[in-house]
Protein backbone atom coordinates (compact mmCIF):
# COMPACT_ATOMS: atom_id res chain seq x y z
CA UNK A 1 0.00 0.00 0.00
CA UNK A 2 1.07 3.32 -0.92
CA UNK A 3 1.47 6.04 2.32
CA UNK A 4 2.43 9.78 1.91
CA UNK A 5 4.26 11.48 4.52
CA UNK A 6 4.05 15.08 5.70
CA UNK A 7 6.43 17.23 7.54
CA UNK A 8 7.03 20.00 9.36
CA UNK A 9 7.78 23.05 6.76
CA UNK A 10 10.09 25.32 7.77
CA UNK A 11 11.33 28.59 6.33
CA UNK A 12 14.34 28.34 3.74
CA UNK A 13 15.92 30.85 5.65
CA UNK A 14 15.41 28.74 9.32
CA UNK A 15 16.46 25.98 10.14
CA UNK A 16 14.90 22.89 12.87
CA UNK A 17 17.99 22.90 15.03
CA UNK A 18 16.98 26.11 15.67
CA UNK A 19 15.36 26.22 19.45
CA UNK A 20 12.53 28.70 18.48
CA UNK A 21 11.60 26.58 15.40
CA UNK A 22 11.59 22.92 17.57
CA UNK A 23 9.42 24.65 20.34
CA UNK A 24 6.97 25.95 17.23
CA UNK A 25 7.07 22.16 15.87
CA UNK A 26 6.30 20.98 19.48
CA UNK A 27 3.77 23.13 20.02
CA UNK A 28 2.04 22.47 16.62
CA UNK A 29 2.26 18.57 17.54
CA UNK A 30 0.92 19.46 20.90
CA UNK A 31 -1.88 21.20 19.73
CA UNK A 32 -3.21 18.66 16.93
CA UNK A 33 -3.07 15.93 19.73
CA UNK A 34 -4.91 17.37 22.05
CA UNK A 35 -7.41 17.92 18.69
CA UNK A 36 -8.87 21.02 20.34
CA UNK A 37 -7.79 22.96 16.76
CA UNK A 38 -8.79 22.36 13.21
CA UNK A 39 -6.18 20.55 11.13
CA UNK A 40 -6.55 22.90 8.64
CA UNK A 41 -5.22 25.75 10.60
CA UNK A 42 -1.86 23.47 10.44
CA UNK A 43 -2.02 22.19 7.11
CA UNK A 44 0.46 24.79 5.44
CA UNK A 45 2.89 24.43 8.02
CA UNK A 46 3.48 20.68 6.58
CA UNK A 47 4.70 19.40 3.20
CA UNK A 48 4.06 16.34 1.43
CA UNK A 49 7.93 14.84 1.31
CA UNK A 50 7.72 11.28 0.23
CA UNK A 51 5.45 8.11 -0.56
CA UNK A 52 6.06 4.88 0.47
CA UNK A 53 5.11 1.45 -0.05
CA UNK A 54 4.88 -0.53 3.02
CA UNK A 55 1.81 -2.93 4.80
CA UNK A 56 1.02 -0.60 7.42
CA UNK A 57 1.87 2.40 9.79
CA UNK A 58 4.53 0.39 11.38
CA UNK A 59 6.12 -0.17 8.18
CA UNK A 60 6.14 3.41 7.01
CA UNK A 61 8.19 3.83 10.09
CA UNK A 62 10.59 1.68 9.78
CA UNK A 63 11.19 2.07 6.21
CA UNK A 64 11.40 5.93 6.80
CA UNK A 65 14.06 5.65 9.06
CA UNK A 66 16.11 2.53 7.97
CA UNK A 67 15.28 2.14 4.77
CA UNK A 68 15.24 0.01 1.88
CA UNK A 69 15.60 3.21 -0.45
CA UNK A 70 13.42 1.40 -3.08
CA UNK A 71 10.13 1.87 -0.88
CA UNK A 72 10.38 5.41 -0.50
CA UNK A 73 10.10 8.13 -3.49
CA UNK A 74 10.81 11.37 -2.24
CA UNK A 75 9.60 14.44 -3.73
CA UNK A 76 12.18 16.95 -1.82
CA UNK A 77 14.07 17.51 1.23
CA UNK A 78 12.71 15.37 3.98
CA UNK A 79 14.13 13.90 7.58
CA UNK A 80 13.66 10.67 8.86
CA UNK A 81 9.95 9.70 9.92
CA UNK A 82 9.32 10.75 13.37
CA UNK A 83 6.95 12.28 16.09
CA UNK A 84 4.74 15.00 14.75
CA UNK A 85 4.99 13.38 10.77
CA UNK A 86 1.23 13.12 9.11
CA UNK A 87 1.14 10.15 7.51
CA UNK A 88 -1.67 9.68 5.07
CA UNK A 89 -3.63 6.51 3.38
CA UNK A 90 -6.85 5.46 2.28
CA UNK A 91 -7.96 9.25 3.17
CA UNK A 92 -7.01 9.01 6.59
CA UNK A 93 -4.41 11.04 8.16
CA UNK A 94 -2.43 9.62 11.18
CA UNK A 95 0.31 11.49 13.11
CA UNK A 96 3.29 9.82 14.58
CA UNK A 97 2.85 10.05 18.87
CA UNK A 98 5.92 8.99 20.99
CA UNK A 99 4.59 5.49 21.11
CA UNK A 100 2.42 4.67 17.38
CA UNK A 101 0.03 6.61 15.80
CA UNK A 102 -3.58 8.78 16.20
CA UNK A 103 -6.11 9.45 13.82
CA UNK A 104 -6.37 13.29 12.55
CA UNK A 105 -10.28 13.37 12.00
CA UNK A 106 -9.78 16.93 10.21
CA UNK A 107 -8.37 15.92 6.22
CA UNK A 108 -5.70 18.09 4.62
CA UNK A 109 -7.35 19.84 1.88
CA UNK A 110 -6.76 18.20 -1.65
Amino acid sequence: MKFYVYQFAVEDHLTLGNFTDRAVENEYFETLCRGNVSWETFQDKFKCVCSIEADDLDGVFHIGNVGPEEKIERFGDMTSVSVGNIIQANGRYMIVKPFGFEEITNKIAA
